[in-house]
């Protein structure tokens, strides 16, 4: 097997710890952080629906009223109902701390507007009661009750897309910029030795000829000519080879 580049696994866990880390922050905003909010209060309200924290409840009905009921934790608590605006409905968000409806803690009614939105501070653990009044048309809804431990969906997916594009980003980098070059195998060729050819001027082949007309006495060293038949110098007679 081939050796696994210890760069390449820095890179992965690098990539997968912040998908893991947002991974765990929604499944935190999914109410598991609070295990006895959602088993059942065993409350068995007619005409009322139980909320999970943290969790949309979508195309929900109004005619005139809706009703839920909710057990949330201690901090801040919020709520928001949406609709489209094709259903043309104006409504009432209230919300309470009895089944009654009697003890009211707060109320929402934005005409005009396709949501209502509440914002409540828990001081500890219990079970609150939502009314919904349609003043006027009727129509489809969505509705969620969260923590400040929620991730909006879309924000997940917009930071998962940056981790990702991010991710990416410095794997590029680090391939075009610190990744280890393979060096070329370089062939040396086997010597061979060439034959050096002497280039002689022209002065010294002049100076050539010259001392090959001349014939140096054996007896005293004096250069005479080839046409000589004694040398010069001291007389004796030359023998020419």
């Amino acid at each position: 097997m081939k050796k696994i580049n210890k760069n390449l696994i820095l890179i992965g866990f690098l990539i997968l710890f912040p998908l893991l880390c947002v991974y765990y922050s929604y499944l935190n905003s999914s109410n598991i952080m609070y295990p006895g909010i959602n088993q059942a209060t065993n409350l068995k309200l007619s005409q009322r629906s139980e909320l999970t924290l943290n969790q949309e409840l979508k195309n929900e009905h109004v005619f005139t009223s809706a009703s839920y009921y909710i057990t949330v934790p201690e901090g801040n608590i919020h709520i928001k109902v949406t609709w489209d605006a094709f259903w043309n409905m104006d409504m009432e968000l209230s919300v309470y701390s009895d089944q009654s409806y009697s003890e009211l803690l707060a109320t929402s009614d934005n005409p005009g507007n396709e949501h209502e939105f509440i914002e409540l501070y828990i001081e500890e653990e219990m079970t609150i009661y939502i009314e919904l009044l349609a003043k006027s048309g009727s129509g489809f809804f969505s509705i969620i009750v969260h923590d400040d431990a929620y991730i909006d969906p879309l924000t997940m997916i917009i930071i998962i897309i940056i981790v990702v594009f991010s991710s990416l980003i410095a794997i590029i980098i680090y391939f075009k910029k610190f990744r280890v070059k393979k060096k070329p195998t370089i062939i040396t060729p086997e010597f061979k030795p060439y034959p050096i050819k002497t280039i002689q001027s022209n002065q010294q082949i002049d100076d050539a000829d010259t001392k090959m007309n001349f014939f140096i006495c054996p007896y005293c060293g004096y250069e005479n000519l080839r046409s000589s038949k004694q040398c010069k110098e001291c007389g004796k007679k030359l023998i020419m080879n």
